[in-house]
């Protein structure tokens, strides 16, 4: 056997789970002999808990969650019992379900740990797998092997290892190829298995030594009913990033994996092209003998992390782009802005030399007598969150920069240049109320930023498609709120605030081109239709196009199943009934639902812990229809925010 081929195929016949594993890049395989019985005594070897940590010391657990997140030092637990353990996954990381649990596994212990513990014997191809791992997840050069160095590390843990290290880069890189082939194999069968669509998040993205990429990432409900989100292509675009030419690298990636016919709603950014993209698609895949049941405006959803990027811009700057720059021209024009362009040209300044940083927290230590000192941050122009970050600094530490801008400014001679005089960027009471109303009106963007950028696989799903109008709801009301108070008071601020409205207001409005983002609310069973007879008690019309919305999706969905609509009783319809029945109940025997959809909308809605995915798996076998609508609606991400890591750095397999 050749060394590139000791990376090996996984067993097509067994069931697969796309996982990462940090003992090594290997694909986990779920067989049925992974179900045996514990040992009543002695440590727990096989058991779900080794799904999420490593086996050391021969009887102990140590969590796989808290090394990766690297937050806090690994937990250990004795596995005589996996309570500790299973109290630990649910508090600290959320993991409570049996399908976030997973089947039961053998215990295994951390790959390095396993190679380099001399009382057990090598394994080679252990050690292959270990070595890819290391070799791609740090982004290390394939000749890295080819080092004397690296080689005497390895040699100085393991001796016989050393020999197992190739002997030229381009095996480590067939290797690696060799994993990638077994990984796209096992993701191809996951995706054909699913039981919902094939939702697309994708973005462009520049490398920098300029070539042009397109990151594709697959949004989907397994066969397990479980949330996958996995990275299925990175090809290379080439020529101009035209609707049409993004349109057909992605249909050459949905090819691949023989999913066109299984494709479905796309997140993307607001970018014009996009628009194109998902219409040249819907032509591309006519084009491959393919009917897509899904239009171009029905499939195009818009990111709700950038819809709040342009909210905020227009928050923060009003109508004008304006760059961070250091220029005297750019302060200049920054000054325009208010309060933010002045506290960005003060927290610049502070930060400008050594000696103004070391002078500003020295008055706080002497002057102000404070316990703790703190540097102010500096915004920058591509993330509006640095600018929430440089204001909620600034006014902690507003004493400090008060006195330190009146130093400075005595400090300043008649010999300084206009443009850079400190006077006109002193911060007055006024401009700080505008800067604590503003960290007010940030607060909540913020929270939902984080709150929908996050892996909509966990328990609440977090960031699930269902998020964007409630979010939308409640910033449009926050944003109406405040403009409010700003007319009654003339202020300019209120001019801003009524930009970033209307910005919001516009992106809101399209929301009615695609009946996802309704569908999605009634089909969280802890909001359903009483979410919109609540906040839009106002707009009978919206609540009833909503609710029309979804019959129609519903049918669609019922005729696809090629399911009957059972009819409403009626006295010729009837059932003949025994006296002892009629005399029991009377008029009050229960009438025959007109539908699934009546049915699910008049029980009530459940509790805002519960677990929408779970409550979906219980009883998808009295709502097939709904079920069916549910696997395909509730695994879309309100983000492209996973597409967005890609170019951050990826995994292969994300758990």
């Amino acid at each position: 056997m050749s060394e590139s081929s000791a990376i090996t195929e996984a067993d097509p016949n067994s069931s697969f789970d796309i996982r990462e594993s940090p003992a090594s890049m290997e694909i986990t395989v779920s067989t049925p002999d992974s179900q045996s019985s514990q040992p009543s005594r002695g440590p727990r070897l096989v058991s779900w808990i080794w799904n999420h940590g490593y086996l050391i010391n021969e009887c102990e657990w140590q969590c796989i969650k808290c090394t990766q997140s690297g937050t806090a030092e690994p937990q250990i637990y004795s596995t005589i019992s996996t309570t500790h353990v299973g109290n630990h996954l649910r508090d600290i990381h959320q993991i409570t379900t049996p399908t976030e649990r997973g089947k039961a596994v053998h215990a295994s212990r951390n790959g390095l740990a396993e190679i380099f513990n001399k009382t057990t014997p090598f394994k080679p191809a252990v050690f292959h797998r270990a070595l890819v791992e290391f070799i791609l997840r740090d982004r290390i050069p394939f000749l890295e092997v080819e080092s004397p160095q690296f080689r005497n590390v390895v040699k100085s843990l393991r001796p016989e290892a050393v020999s197992h290290i190739p002997k030229s880069a381009n095996t480590v890189r067939e290797w690696s190829l060799d994993y990638y082939r077994t990984a796209k194999e096992v993701i191809k069968k996951q995706l054909q298995n699913a039981v919902s669509k094939i939702h697309i998040s994708c973005d462009m993205w520049s490398s920098p030594n300029g070539h042009a990429f397109l990151g594709v990432v697959a949004h989907w409900t397994d066969d397990t009913y479980a949330l996958q989100t996995t990275l299925i292509g990175l090809p290379r675009v080439n020529g101009q990033h035209t609707g049409t030419n993004i349109a057909k690298a992605l249909i050459d990636i949905l090819e691949q994996y023989n999913i066109c016919d299984k494709a479905g709603y796309m997140m993307l950014d607001n970018a014009s092209n996009n628009d194109t993209t998902v219409e040249a698609i819907h032509y591309e895949l006519l084009a491959r003998g393919i009917t897509p049941t899904i239009t171009p405006l029905e499939r195009r959803l818009r990111c709700m992390g950038h819809i709040m990027n342009l909210v905020i811009k227009a928050l923060l700057f009003g109508r004008e782009k304006l760059a961070l720059e250091t220029t005297v021209e750019e302060i200049t024009a920054w000054r325009k802005v208010g309060p933010i362009g002045k506290l960005h040209n003060l927290v610049r300044y502070i930060r400008a030399s050594p000696q103004r940083r070391e002078k500003f927290l020295q008055l706080q230590l002497e002057t102000l007598q404070a316990i703790e000192v703190f540097m102010v941050r500096q915004n920058n122009d591509t993330r509006w969150n640095s600018t929430h970050d440089m204001i909620e600094r600034a006014l902690q530490l507003r004493g400090a920069i008060d006195q330190f801008i009146i130093a400075a400014i005595a400090d300043q001679g008649p010999s300084t240049p206009v443009g850079e005089r400190l006077d006109q960027d002193q911060l007055s009471a006024a401009d700080w109320d505008d800067l604590e109303t503003l960290m007010k009106l940030l607060k909540p963007f913020k929270e939902v930023t984080m709150d929908l950028q996050g892996n909509i696989r966990g328990e609440k799903m977090n960031g699930a498609v269902f998020d964007v109008l409630p979010a939308m709801d409640m910033l449009l009301q926050q944003l109406e709120v405040t403009k409010t108070t700003y007319q009654r008071r003339k202020s300019p601020f209120a001019t801003c605030i009524n930009l970033a409205w209307m910005k919001l207001d516009e992106y809101y409005s399209k929301t009615d081109t695609s009946s996802i983002y309704v569908a999605s609310v009634i089909l969280d069973p802890r909001l359903k239709l009483r979410y919109f007879e609540q906040k839009w008690l106002m707009h009978q019309d919206w609540i009833d196009r909503a609710r029309s919305e979804v019959d129609r999706m519903y049918n669609e969905y019922r005729d696809q199943l090629g399911m009957e609509t059972p009819n409403v009783a009626s006295a010729s319809t009837e059932p003949t009934l025994s006296t002892l029945v009629n005399w029991k109940f009377g008029s009050h025997i229960p009438v025959v639902a007109w539908n699934e959809l009546e049915v699910y909308l008049s029980e009530r809605s459940e509790h805002p812990t519960v677990s929408p995915r779970e409550w979906w798996i219980n009883n998808r076998f009295k709502f097939p229809v709904l079920a069916k609508m549910a696997w395909d609606v509730l695994s879309i991400p309100a983000m492209s925010a996973e597409v967005e890591r890609v170019f951050s750095g990826y995994y292969l397999f994300k758990k």
